[in-house]
């Protein structure tokens, strides 16, 4: 005969070490949302506080104006590497 008294006990256990686990988990992505939240916030703020070159900026603007970009050969590369690496 199956003693109930002991049954209900260890059921009893099993649910009182369940939201335990439950909460352990919650916490545990918690803090990996935390540390990703906090990387990505410092990324944003070193592109924000990176000061692009100038000199390569305005020489991209001049080579934009000319059209001495969009030759074959340039639009051939351009295509290849949308395809390699995707859009």
């Amino acid at each position: 005969m199956i003693e109930i008294t002991n049954n209900n006990k260890k059921i009893e256990n099993i649910l009182h070490a369940a939201p335990a686990q439950s909460h352990h988990r919650e916490n545990d992505a918690n803090k990996v949302y935390a540390k990703i939240d906090v990387r990505l916030h410092q990324m944003i703020q070193q592109a924000v506080q990176q000061v692009p070159d100038q000199s390569k900026v305005e020489e991209a603007r001049k080579l934009l104006a000319s059209n001495q970009l969009d030759t074959p050969e340039n639009i051939r590369k351009a295509a290849e590497n949308l395809i390699k690496q995707g859009l």
